[in-house]
């Protein structure tokens, strides 16, 4: 149990939040300090839940928190509380055909919508939030949503490796729009944190290197240096394995055909340049690493041979032959057709991106850096994400995307931090200082469901300094080199290029990104507070 939810157990036994000056917390241990001692009933304080033990000595009661041990067991019973309740809000185990999670979300895919209870849902504690759409009801959870996941996928009995075929062939009717939304969001996310973890390592080698503590030609640079590039070299092969999880196929199968149309022996026919054919037909030479768009198309094109050979061939042979006929007729059809028509897709949405980027840069910047958090909401960010970023794997960076999420991430913490100062109310601070903190970082979902929404106002003042902070980047063409999650610590990310120029202006965006949410925040915040002082 966090101090927060320990404190607020104790107020009716300590005369009320509003009898408290204010609260030193150490380790094992959270010092309240009183107005009147007079009104502490000590023996049900030492009753509570989480509390060891409590000493009160004058005007100061100090309450001994559980050992880490007793707060992790009750950590996993609060998680296994949330997770049999938000099951059960949303229609019990029996109405769950799926369940996936992104870095925040609980994603279920239920057999009947309206047996959800979103109110019942938001009531869980815990919870932030409830969306529907793409056909699918997200939980926002925020960071803990494995917890939660872990919970539910055990008492349903759920094959996560099964989910999302599941998903996609639950039987509804769904708008190809969601349809696109969905395949895109599950297909993506899961690789997620391999991609964020390796453009991490990348901005740690930036740094590294550029403070002259490690040369790029020592082992320990080499190191950094391919082991950031790594995912994303390797990115078609682990999306082929969650496309094929999309797609209803065998992910080892796709992984295979992935590594096929990147293996050296075909990169070096690629390189040397001489003309290829298979059984006749001619092979495009195209390199497909880093590529995603050409593998998602192959493997979608080879799902139906698998589920075909499948399905007809006698299961006598068909361990052995069945495999054999869909990774060959996958791969011929790849390598000649599909993998060839999704580079010419890929290709033709860099050139529309560029254009955009080079004759109105600053207003697509400007218009994702106000509106991301409306993105985000609508789960539209992963879609729109999945097209902008075919930019960077073609050309080796990303000028509006990444700079747009850039300045609203921390626009968007800047803006819940300003909560924290404007508020009196401890839990309130408390949370507003956690969300602004997280979402400077990079992270925004805690300030934007925990704080910013809340309110309102402040989800205003992210996206007015979101919008201002967009504007100075795609001014400026600043540029993101490296794929990560924006936000102060991953700064190093818009290092490139011939100069620090787009590096110096994506600092200077976001800190007028930070400047003016944070000022506008605060101002409307105060106002607020002081017209309702209930809600301070």
């Amino acid at each position: 149990m966090a101090d927060k939810d320990i404190l607020q157990s104790v107020y009716p036994h300590i005369g009320g939040q509003e009898n408290i000056s204010r609260t030193i917390p150490r380790e094992n241990i959270l010092y309240v300090m009183l107005k009147d001692a007079g009104a502490v009933d000590l023996d049900s304080v030492r009753q509570t839940e989480g509390i060891e033990a409590a000493e009160l000595e004058r005007g100061r009661l100090a309450l001994h928190l559980a050992g880490q041990e007793e707060k992790e067991n009750t950590m996993a019973q609060d998680y296994q509380k949330m997770g049999e309740a938000i099951l059960e809000a949303v229609g019990g185990k029996e109405n769950i055909t799926a369940l996936t999670h992104c870095a925040t979300r609980l994603r279920f895919n239920l057999a009947d919508d309206s047996k959800a209870d979103e109110a019942k849902v938001k009531a869980v504690k815990g919870v932030m939030g409830v969306r529907n759409q793409g056909g699918q009801f997200q939980v926002i959870i925020g960071q803990d949503v494995s917890f939660p996941y872990d919970v539910i996928m055990k008492i349903c009995k759920l094959d996560a490796n099964k989910n999302d075929a599941s998903a996609a062939n639950d039987g509804k009717k769904k708008k190809p729009l969601d349809v696109v939304m969905d395949t895109l969001a599950g297909i993506f996310t899961p690789v997620l944190p391999a991609v964020i973890g390796g453009g991490m390592i990348t901005v740690v080698y930036t740094l590294l290197t550029l403070s002259g503590l490690v040369s790029a030609e020592s082992n320990l640079g080499v190191f950094l240096n391919f082991l950031g590039n790594a995912p994303m070299y390797f990115m078609p092969i682990m999306v082929a394995y969650t496309a094929a999880q999309k797609f209803g196929s065998n992910p080892f199968l796709a992984m295979a055909l992935a590594a096929a149309m990147m293996h050296p022996t075909f990169q070096s026919i690629v390189a040397s340049g001489e003309s290829f054919h298979i059984l006749g037909l001619p092979v495009m030479l195209v390199t497909y690493s880093s590529n995603p768009l050409p593998i998602i198309l192959s493997v979608w094109a080879m799902s139906y041979f698998d589920k075909f050979f499948n399905k007809h061939i006698s299961k006598v042979v068909r361990i052995f032959v069945a495999p054999l006929l869909t990774l060959l007729c996958g791969s011929v059809l790849a390598l000649v057709v599909i993998g060839p028509l999704g580079t010419i897709v890929a290709n033709g949405l860099t050139v529309v991106f560029s254009a955009m980027i080079d004759h109105a840069g600053w207003l697509v910047t400007a218009i994702w850096g106000a509106f991301s958090p409306i993105l985000v909401m609508t789960g539209m960010h992963y879609t729109l994400g999945s097209l902008f970023s075919t930019m960077y794997y073609m050309v080796g960076y990303e000028g509006a995307m990444m700079p747009g999420m850039l300045v609203s991430n921390v626009a968007q913490g800047a803006a819940a931090l300003a909560v924290r100062f404007a508020s009196k109310d401890e839990d309130t601070k408390a949370l507003a200082l956690s969300a602004g903190v997280t979402g400077l970082m990079g992270i925004t979902e805690p300030a934007l469901y925990g704080v910013n929404l809340r309110y309102k106002k402040p989800l205003y003042a992210a996206m007015i300094g979101g919008g201002v902070g967009g504007l100075i980047c795609g001014l400026f063409g600043v540029k993101a080199y490296v794929m990560a999650s924006p936000g102060l610590i991953s700064l190093p990310i818009f290092i490139g290029g011939d100069s620090m120029t787009g590096f110096i202006w994506a600092c200077i965006g976001a800190a007028v990104s930070i400047v003016v949410a944070f000022v506008a925040s605060y101002v409307m915040m105060k106002a607020e507070f002081k017209k309702n002082p209930e809600n301070a």
